[in-house]
């Protein structure tokens, strides 16, 4: 579960992150997506970094809810926009 795995988000945006930050939160799509990470299809990009998976998302929003994971959902983001929250 501690797996290092790189996201490649919207295409504008990569980070990385353990499996076990994916899985944080049982019974939610992200969780449920990488449970199957094995059979999830990498990406692989010429920056010869390994393979990356990718989200079609919003690369800066996205960045909120992994480090919202991150902080075991302690600490609530602080978005730049009401659009963005919402």
């Amino acid at each position: 579960m501690n797996e290092i795995i790189t996201l490649n988000i919207g295409g504008t945006h990569k980070l990385m992150t353990t499996l076990q930050v994916l899985c944080s939160c049982k019974s939610t799509k992200l969780a449920e997506m990488f449970e199957n990470y094995d059979q999830l299809q990498k990406v692989y990009e010429n920056d010869q970094k390994g393979p990356s998976i990718f989200i079609d998302r919003d690369g800066p929003t996205f960045s909120n809810l992994i480090n919202y994971l991150r902080n075991d959902r302690q600490e609530m983001p602080i978005f730049e926009t009401t659009k963005d929250e919402h």
